[in-house]
């Protein structure tokens, strides 16, 4: 039976904070997450056939999903049990800012031992998109297998879609995930990847820049989707480029998931019109394509703007997470910044500090090289972040700030 998508990849149990108890505990639930399956749930809400690939444990977790992907209506035979490895799970704690902090229990878990010969060739031939992202390419035998599986969909003239899905603590290395993610990206027909994933693939700050080099170097890929969370999204294909704006609740959901969602919503428009050159019209209407979204949303929580001393928190909290640690100088210089891209259109709180200061950090890579034991943000690093932007902080707003969708 014809498929309209078949992913492979990671299905485990998310376990999300939900309050507290009564002894003061936080309270975690059991959720079914991967975020292959996050993006079939979705297509498959949205009327679409599909099917997964991959390996639980035979455990009472594995049961669990096995039983939530029949009743959403994900195909399951390709849907393997391991006797003697559990099933994978994550522990998801969200910070006031809506960033997200995972930690994995998986060494191993079952989705990592999928094996090349329990591949259903067949299926896949079935499929007009086949999915996958990086996380079955941590380790064998699952790297094995879902490289079968891309040779067996490429073979077979069967569209590509990949969401890298960078999860900096499941691979041994940096450099290993950067290989293997560019293995990836030399399969994929269409590429879905992130601000932050960008810049740290190609160490380029300008995402147009950046999508032209991985263009240059995966010349097959033919279009490209790069989601920015709360500054929005822009689609890139043949030289030309559309933006759109990001969707904003006064009171915004929790974004585990978001990054699936536009996933599912572009690939429902390519099933729906194919995958072709579309007009700038049309690559506008697929950046807007997540039916159903508002529907969906069930929890709230929501992000004001933060006081500069917020901000400081964050920025400093990112930067510990990263083994990094700035001068009381320069974190000023940082929220002299913030206040400066406070009064620009469409200013993306927190997430605006984490994106400046990714690009502090290499600075401070650039000018630390023979220091490898040196990991203080220094004014300097601050300051070369303004010159390689151009920023005058010091410019005013030249605009009223908007919310819209995307």
């Amino acid at each position: 039976m014809a498929k309209d998508v078949v992913a492979l990849g990671e299905l485990l149990i998310d376990f999300t904070e939900n309050g507290i108890s009564s002894q003061g505990n936080p309270v975690l639930e059991a959720n079914p997450g991967g975020a292959p399956c996050n993006v079939l749930a979705l297509l498959c809400g949205l009327g679409h056939d599909v099917s997964f690939i991959g390996k639980v444990g035979k455990d009472r977790f594995g049961k669990q999903l096995r039983e939530v992907l029949t009743e959403v209506g994900i195909g399951t035979e390709a849907l393997m049990e391991d006797e003697d490895v559990h099933t994978t799970l994550a522990f998801v704690h969200t910070y006031p800012d809506g960033d997200r902090d995972f930690s994995f229990y998986r060494n191993p878990g079952a989705d990592m031992m999928l094996r090349r010969d329990e591949i259903p060739e067949e299926l896949i031939k079935s499929a007009r998109i086949f999915h996958f992202g990086s996380l079955s390419m941590t380790s064998e035998p699952v790297k094995g297998a879902t490289m079968k599986a891309l040779k067996i969909a490429k073979d077979a003239h069967i569209t590509i879609s990949f969401d890298p899905n960078l999860r900096e603590p499941l691979w041994s290395s940096l450099e290993e995930a950067k290989r293997e993610i560019a293995q990836g990206m030399r399969f994929c027909d269409i590429l879905k990847i992130s601000d932050n994933e960008i810049l740290w693939f190609t160490g380029i700050d300008d995402y147009d820049a950046a999508v032209a080099a991985i263009l240059d170097e995966f010349p097959q890929i033919k279009i490209v989707f790069l989601t920015m969370g709360r500054e929005g999204s822009i689609c890139y294909q043949n030289g030309r480029k559309v933006t759109a704006p990001p969707f904003i609740q006064k009171n915004t959901m929790e974004t585990t998931g978001a990054g699936d969602t536009f996933c599912a919503g572009v690939l429902h428009y390519i099933l729906d019109h194919g995958l072709r050159e579309y007009t700038e019209e049309e690559m506008q209407e697929m950046l807007g394509a997540n039916p159903g979204f508002v529907s969906r949303i069930q929890f709230t929580l929501e992000f004001p703007d933060y006081t500069r001393e917020e901000l400081g928190l964050i920025a400093r909290s990112f930067l510990e997470k990263k083994h990094y640690t700035i001068a009381d100088d320069a974190l000023e210089r940082v929220l002299d910044i913030m206040e400066y891209f406070r009064r620009q259109p469409n200013f993306a709180n927190a997430r605006t500090v984490r994106n400046i200061m990714d690009q502090v950090i290499m600075n401070q890579n650039l000018r630390a090289e023979d220091d490898k034991e040196d990991t203080l943000i220094i004014l300097e690093d601050v300051e070369d972040y303004l010159t390689d932007e151009g920023i005058d902080i010091n410019k005013p707003a030249t605009s009223t700030r908007k919310i819209g969708f995307a």
